[in-house]
């Protein structure tokens, strides 16, 4: 084997090494995910067990390869060195390359089911200024978007040293989309974390996220650039003298790239009424008897806090509406379920809250249907209609 192809090999083993190492970290960072999102249930485990295995399998591959490499490398410099004319080389120490993770995980909660958890959505990916991905988003939602930038320490000597995360950059934006689909930035935060300040000294690191907001779009703007030290490395020729080169490292990664991440949200579609019918006992009752009180008040304990609430922050309002049987005049039956519906709508007002002014804390609105011919039935019918 020449050392151009032992140079290929090692230059494969370095991309794949690599690649492990991307999916080991979103693999955790996945995992710690889903625990945060409620836990991980049997089916889950299974499968993220049988990811963990596979990149240990990987993980023993490479490292059975690196092996081989390495004694072959040893091999060739032993037989190299035994030729006067050719030039004994001597690797440069390290260098530094940024890697920006244009990963984007997103999440949402729903604001009308304030107890449900987040719904995570497929992992988005960015990589240059013409992705523009739409994710559809449900209205009346909190949305957080959360994507991260990292500086990666490679050592020369592939053979020997795994890549090294000496830098990180989170970035985290969370999102208010209201029932009209309109956005709202409510807050973001930015964290860096240095793991080894020693192999960044000589090198200016510029790690840069930001988000923003246009319109329905969201735009996480990221880019980096790492300046290296001046390196030397030295060789003889085959006269035996020495001549070195120097150099200052740079490399740059995303220099102008802009990609953006479009939140479409959906149209908000209100919850279907709550509704319940009151019986009359007779045909020219309008104030419920005592018995149909203690059903009244049954029926809204029954309800869940959280349509109580949203009732009594007039999130959502209440109709109660009067009907009567066909017999009597026109005038009279629509004074009567007038009447019972207002005698309804009064004793719902006292068990939901009346304010210091004596006005009920809900938005209650009695209406009068006066006869009904497809129903000829005494009652008054509530409904409960979320905005």
């Amino acid at each position: 084997m020449t050392r151009k192809e032992l140079e290929q090999k090692a230059e494969a083993l370095r991309t794949l090494n690599k690649e492990k190492n991307k999916c080991k970290k979103e693999f955790s960072v996945y995992k710690k995910l889903l625990e945060k999102a409620g836990g991980i249930s049997a089916e889950e485990q299974a499968q993220l067990d049988k990811i963990e295995a596979t990149i240990a399998k990987v993980e023993e591959v490479i490292a059975i390869k690196r092996q081989k490499i390495l004694q072959i490398s040893t091999d060739l410099k032993s037989l190299k060195r035994k030729k006067e004319d050719d030039p004994i080389e001597r690797q440069i120490d390290y260098q530094l390359s940024i890697s920006l993770e244009t990963f984007i995980t997103i999440k949402y909660w729903r604001l009308d089911q304030p107890n449900e958890a987040p719904v995570i959505l497929p992992k988005v990916e960015l990589e240059n200024e013409t992705d523009f991905p739409i994710v559809s988003i449900p209205s009346n939602t909190k949305v957080e978007v959360y994507t991260w930038a990292k500086a990666i320490f490679i050592d020369a000597n592939l053979l020997t040293s795994n890549d090294e995360e000496v830098l990180q950059k989170d970035f985290s934006a969370t999102i208010h989309i209201d029932k009209k689909g309109k956005f709202s930035l409510l807050d973001s935060n930015e964290t860096v974390t240095i793991n080894n300040h020693e192999k960044l000294k000589g090198y200016d690191i510029t790690l840069g996220i930001k988000y923003i907001s246009g319109g329905a779009s969201i735009r996480l703007q990221a880019n980096g650039l790492a300046k290296g030290k001046t390196l030397e490395e030295s060789y003889k020729n085959w006269d035996s003298k020495d001549k070195k080169t120097a150099f200052v490292m740079t490399d740059q990664v995303l220099k102008s790239i802009a990609p953006t991440l479009v939140l479409q949200p959906e149209k908000y579609i209100a919850p279907a009424p709550i509704s319940k019918k009151l019986i009359f006992e007779s045909e020219n009752q309008a104030i419920l008897s005592c018995d149909q009180l203690r059903t009244l008040q049954d029926w809204w304990k029954g309800l869940k806090d959280d349509l109580k609430n949203k009732v009594k922050n007039r999130e959502a309002y209440i109709e109660v509406i009067g009907y009567t049987t066909t017999t009597g005049n026109d005038l009279y039956n629509y004074n009567l379920a007038g009447d019972r519906a207002f005698d309804v709508g009064r004793l719902l007002a006292g068990m939901i809250g009346i304010t210091l002014e004596g006005k009920s804390i809900a938005d209650i609105r009695p209406i009068s249907e006066g006869e009904n011919t497809d129903n000829p039935n005494r009652y008054v019918k509530i409904l409960i209609v979320i905005k």
